[in-house]
């Protein structure tokens, strides 16, 4: 249980803030939302999930839109 406590919620309210302090609030709330496609890809690779091409599409999506949006 205290590893889970610390992997699972210590580490990531660190990591949060550390991107915060380092990126600022409008950059880490952009690299932020790339969160669900290395989800999909965890997914595939370790439970065997199968990726529909609607997902796809959603993860390309979401790269160009954090790509345009992290360009000044």
């Amino acid at each position: 249980i205290l590893g889970l406590a610390i992997v699972s919620t210590a580490l990531p309210v660190w990591m949060t803030a550390e991107a915060l302090k380092r990126l600022g609030a409008s950059r880490a709330a952009i690299y932020g939302s790339v969160g669900p496609i290395f989800a999909i890809g965890l997914g595939v690779a370790f439970l065997g999930e199968s990726v529909s091409a609607l997902q796809i599409f959603g993860a390309a999506l979401t790269i160009a839109g954090v790509s345009v949006m992290s360009k000044k």
